[in-house]
């Protein structure tokens, strides 16, 4: 089943901009996947709709609308900057 991927906002968008290149790299790519596959190997469930996956020292959080067939970036950022407290 393949998924739309869609940024939540331009926060979001600025987020993945500003990483280092290497780590953006790594990211897009992993962001990508979930298209095609929502629940890779290490995804964890955070709350309500919200899972998360690391790509390094960062974590990506998104939320999966299966009716709709869209996953939303809700957050990209390092693990030590408070990544999940708003998912709390």
């Amino acid at each position: 089943m393949i998924y739309r991927v869609d940024l939540a906002s331009r926060k979001v968008e600025r987020q993945i901009r500003n990483l280092p290149p290497d780590a953006r790299a790594k990211i897009i790519e992993a962001i990508k996947g979930l298209a095609q596959n929502p629940h890779p190997h290490g995804v964890e469930k955070i709350k309500g709709p919200y899972h998360r996956i690391r790509i390094g020292d960062y974590r990506v959080v998104y939320a999966i609308l299966k009716k709709e067939k869209v996953i939303v970036i809700a957050k990209v950022a390092r693990r030590r900057e408070d990544t999940y407290k708003e998912f709390r």
